[in-house]
């Protein structure tokens, strides 16, 4: 909920009732003079158009949370609220058909937001992927099989142009859209392939030089790399890394590898 202490408070709070309580009456005992907090509260959990929170439906969803905050805080997160979609469809662009690893974090209407980011969220229109009007706050496109998932690219349009509360809300994006797709790699006992800066750099923008960079790209990349402790290793053939039709192709020799099946040259 990021008000500080407001999500051991609500949960203990919300523990033993059941049903619609009066509900101003119980958050400010639990806040004090913090109206901002008893509104959003109220706002989001009001039975119809009362003054009244359905309680236990709050606690059930503060139990949840209290559960999900502690898997983003072991990435360094603080956490939002998001739909994972391991196959994103419709994407408005025109991509190789061999570009089948479409996978998104979105940002759902049902889902809670504070006040000012649920407002960018409904005007905001400037996004690659929208998801029944749900824009992306992250994507990732590649290429898989039975064995791998190779990334080629992981973008965050929100974090990349939204204003400071936005891009604040949502910081951390990137570990979570690749612990996502880690986890569904694991599921069928694929290794996880992420590209290298420098290999993005030169399939977005093949006649920058390596010093064009922007820091954030090797954050993306390299960073999470790092975060996920993979290592570098030569691929046992080149891959083409081009996301679009009827582009040029642009390969990749070497990728950071996340499993534990050795490559043959």
């Amino acid at each position: 909920m990021h008000f500080g202490d407001a999500l051991p408070k609500l949960t203990e709070a919300t523990r033993d009732f059941s049903g619609a309580e009066n509900s101003r009456e119980f958050l400010t005992d639990l806040y004090g003079n913090n109206s901002q907090c008893v509104d959003e509260i109220l706002n989001y959990f009001r039975v119809r158009t009362s003054d009244i929170v359905d309680v236990s439906g709050l606690h059930e969803y503060m139990v949840q949370t209290n559960s999900t905050r502690s898997e983003f805080h072991n990435y360094g997160c603080r956490g939002f609220s998001y739909k994972f979609y391991s196959d994103m469809e419709g994407f408005p662009y025109r991509l190789r058909r061999t570009i089948n690893l479409r996978m998104a974090l979105i940002a759902d209407c049902a889902l809670f937001y504070p006040p000012r980011v649920r407002r960018y969220l409904r005007r905001h229109t400037a996004n690659h992927y929208f998801a029944y009007d749900a824009p992306a706050i992250a994507f990732a496109l590649g290429q898989q099989t039975r064995k791998t998932l190779h990334v080629f690219v992981m973008q965050s349009d929100l974090c990349k142009n939204g204003p400071t509360p936005v891009r604040e809300h949502f910081r951390g994006w990137r570990k979570i859209l690749f612990a996502n797709i880690v986890s569904e790699a694991r599921k069928t006992g694929r290794d996880v392939f992420l590209c290298k800066s420098e290999d993005v750099l030169n399939a977005c923008h093949p006649d920058h030089p390596v010093s064009s960079m922007p820091k954030s790209w090797k954050k993306i990349y390299d960073g999470t790399a790092s975060d996920f402790d993979m290592r570098l290793d030569k691929l046992p053939r080149r891959i083409n890394i081009q996301l679009y039709d009827r582009k040029r192709p642009i390969y990749a020799r070497e990728m950071y590898h996340l499993g534990f099946v050795k490559l043959v040259e």
